[in-house]
């Protein structure tokens, strides 16, 4: 399925801070199982506005977060999908394998993915207050240990006019990897468009390949983006 909604603002949907750690990319995962419990449907890709929501639970497995500057994306493990209820109405269902979220183990998955602390102590010890023998904490638990060892495969293409200092900061520019100690850039000729990101984390699109700048790469880009505004 692929599922889209406007945040309104990222502020205003609670999305706003900067994904540096394990624990912040857990957190902004399950915030966004909150939203899609919270909105209840997919919106029409041609009525979303800036800031918004993307994933796809089909091919890519993967969010993104749209912005007019930037795009960002990462592994997103949970089925969508919409059934129709008794009464005649479609409703959306998120699943982790055979379990269906629901608000109460969202919550619980997110107050533990909250008061996760590692720099002071083990995720093994912090689990032993966890009551297995509640099912919604037992199932918010496997959420929680889903996402905090996924392989975040965490992509940000930024178009950056504040930061932009030529090519140690190229003003359009993937960040790769999340984490301060081990992100890199990967500088880019143009504006990136949203079609060509999902292209490059496709298997099923041609593998793009890394150049050198020339004259002749920077003339390509210009004609390109002539091309495309036609």
């Amino acid at each position: 399925m692929q599922f889209f909604h406007s945040f309104g603002n990222m502020k205003a949907a609670d999305m706003d801070a900067k994904i540096t750690s394990p624990k912040n990319f857990t957190i902004a995962v399950l915030k966004i199982l909150e939203l899609i419990n919270t909105w209840g449907v997919s919106e029409n890709p041609s009525m979303v506005s800036y800031p918004y929501l993307y994933i796809d639970t089909t091919k890519l497995k993967r969010a993104f977060i749209i912005k007019s500057n930037q795009m960002v994306s990462f592994a997103f493990p949970f089925a969508i999908y919409t059934k129709m209820n008794t009464v005649g109405i479609d409703e959306l269902f998120i699943n982790l394998k055979d379990k269906k979220l629901n608000d109460v183990i969202i919550s619980h998955a997110m107050s533990l993915a909250q008061t996760l602390d590692l720099n002071n102590s083990t995720y093994a010890a912090q689990a032993k207050s966890i009551d297995l023998t509640d099912v919604d904490k037992l199932t918010a638990t496997r959420v929680f240990e889903t996402v905090l060892a996924l392989e975040p495969s965490y992509i940000r293409y930024d178009y950056d006019t504040k930061g932009c200092k030529g090519k140690i900061h190229p003003l359009h520019h993937f960040d790769v990897n999340y984490s301060n100690d081990y992100t890199y850039k990967v500088g880019l000729y143009g504006e990136l468009e949203e079609c060509k990101l999902k292209e490059l984390l496709s298997e099923d699109s041609d593998c793009w390949y890394v150049r050198p700048f020339s004259i002749i790469s920077k003339v390509e880009d210009v004609i390109r983006r002539k091309m495309v505004k036609k």
